[in-house]
């Protein structure tokens, strides 16, 4: 399955009409910025430590869309609005109908313990 973040609410920005309503798919997805994702990556990295199974399923080539550091970014924003004590800005969906497809590398130059789905 297909994860994404997907805002909680929907904010109208300056000088559009109240009353249209937001029909764009991009628009409803929260995209994780590349460096924070690259941050997570390399912490999630460390944190699987010697567990190669779990190793493999974080993304090096697209880490804002790796289902790992969704999730990863979803805890984290989880625990920030509890500490603020408001509500997430986006959670964590998984699509039942939407496929992807995914490969598994043998990076060159690297064993087998160090290959990902990409």
């Amino acid at each position: 399955p297909v994860t994404k973040l997907e805002y909680c609410e929907l904010k109208k920005t300056e000088g559009e009409d109240p009353k249209t309503p937001l029909s764009s798919a991009r628009e409803k997805v929260h995209s994780i910025d590349f460096d924070e994702a690259m941050k997570m990556k390399e912490k999630a990295i460390v944190d699987t430590g010697n567990d190669f199974r779990r190793r493999r399923e974080i993304s090096r080539i697209n880490p804002g869309g790796c289902p790992y550091i969704q999730k990863i970014a979803m805890d984290e924003e989880r625990a920030r609005s509890k500490k603020e004590g408001g509500g997430p800005k986006f959670k964590l969906v998984k699509s039942r109908k939407e496929r992807e497809e995914v490969f598994l590398i043998k990076w060159r130059g690297r064993s087998y313990i160090h290959c990902s789905w990409e």
